[in-house]
């Protein structure tokens, strides 16, 4: 959309303006939560909630992804996402080959996450902005 129609948008109609200030607010806040997250929660409760949180915006439980994608969006190293992703996979929360990840058992996945999934979602759906899942394919 051109910025001029969306400004104009903007002018007409104020819930499209808070509704995109309070989006605005909440990715401000999820890059703020992942920060605090990624320098003091372990491996595996970071790839629980990046995986929960992906799975919210993707149709279905499958998501494309690789082991080094995972890593580099976490700042981690290979091999500890690798042995979380082990972990997750032999407790029954995952299943993944070939670059798909596959959620198995999403409560499990929930509890093996850290609380920064809890607080994110809520505040998400504070703000009603959730996102809709992306049309698979």
């Amino acid at each position: 959309m051109p910025s001029k129609v969306l400004f104009e948008r903007f002018r007409v109609s104020g819930p499209l303006l808070m509704k995109l200030l309070r989006l605005s607010y909440i990715y401000q806040m999820q890059a703020a939560q992942h920060a605090a997250c990624n320098a003091v929660h372990a491996a595996l409760p970071r790839v629980a909630r990046w995986l929960l949180t992906t799975a919210d915006l993707t149709p279905g439980e499958r998501i494309p992804l690789t082991q080094e994608q995972l890593a580099g969006l976490l700042g981690a190293q290979r091999t500890t996402v690798n042995e979380a992703a082990n972990q997750l996979r032999d407790r029954g929360a995952i299943s993944y080959s070939r670059g798909v990840v596959r959620i198995l058992d999403r409560g499990l996945l929930e509890r093996m996450a850290c609380e920064c999934y809890a607080m994110e979602r809520g505040r998400i759906e504070a703000a009603g902005v959730m996102p809709e899942a992306r049309p698979e394919g």
